[in-house]
């Protein structure tokens, strides 16, 4: 799990390392949160920051959602199920199956993530009211679709 928190008697975001017992900062701003939750990433899973900055090289429009998606999978806030599991065979709202539930960013429940006559489907409002941007295959992809592919694609290296 990766923690930034905010030292505000010092005006800067921390990161402690526990692996090493090293403390990172960063100065205040939002850009600067980001570039430590990113080495924060490359430094505790180097997998999963692989293969986000790869995904991002190839869609850079999608960063955003990507990090989003880093954030869900690095907090253990995606639960995948197998083709053969129990739950596999479980239809969603949607009539999909399921393929995971990921942890929502509030903290407060999770989504389902389903396939839907070939399409990855979360019931997320971001992704219900088409808010979610479409990837180069024209497949819409909230956070939750980001972070259960991240998860596909590291699990797969191993």
């Amino acid at each position: 799990m990766i923690n930034i928190d905010f030292n505000q008697q010092a005006k800067q975001y921390e990161w402690f390392n526990t692996e090493t017992g090293s403390l990172l900062t960063a100065p205040c701003g939002p850009t600067n949160k980001a570039s430590l939750f990113q080495t924060a990433v490359a430094m505790t899973y180097p997998t999963l920051w692989q293969t986000a900055t790869r995904w991002i090289a190839a869609e850079p429009y999608l960063e955003r959602t990507i990090w989003k998606g880093v954030e869900l999978v690095a907090n253990n806030g995606v639960e995948t199920f197998s083709d053969d599991g129990p739950l596999a065979a479980t239809p969603d709202r949607f009539g999909g199956r399921l393929l995971a539930r990921v942890q929502s960013s509030d903290a407060f429940g999770r989504y389902s993530v389903t396939n839907s006559d070939g399409y990855i489907v979360c019931e997320c409002q971001h992704y219900q009211d088409g808010g979610a941007p479409l990837d180069q295959y024209g497949q819409k992809t909230c956070k939750h679709i980001a972070a259960y592919r991240l998860s596909q694609r590291i699990e797969s290296r191993f």
